[in-house]
């Protein structure tokens, strides 16, 4: 089992978790109005930088890892529309 940290513009989240359902993802958690810097400059959510990014976690079996990792690879949207997603091995403690 690995862990997908899946990182996306605020507006396109939605998308994201449509795209996990249909690559048979049992399910995510959503840090919503994620704020920070990167790539595509600051997202902070006030009037000089409005925008956000959301966050989404999910656990998934080397199948549906591989479903998700297909569908992302098409997913960008211009310069303008990122999506970043790491994975790294998990084990359920509880």
């Amino acid at each position: 089992m690995r862990l997908m940290m899946i990182v996306v513009d605020a507006e396109l989240r939605e998308e994201v978790e449509i795209l996990l359902r249909k690559a048979g993802a049992h399910g995510y958690t959503e840090i919503g109005t994620a704020i920070g810097w990167g790539e595509t400059g600051l997202r902070l959510g006030s009037g000089a930088f409005p925008a956000t990014s959301s966050v989404l976690f999910s656990a998934l079996d080397a199948t549906a890892e591989a479903q998700v990792r297909i569908a992302l690879a098409g997913f960008e949207q211009g310069d303008e529309h990122r999506v970043r997603a790491y994975a790294w091995p998990v084990e359920e403690v509880a």
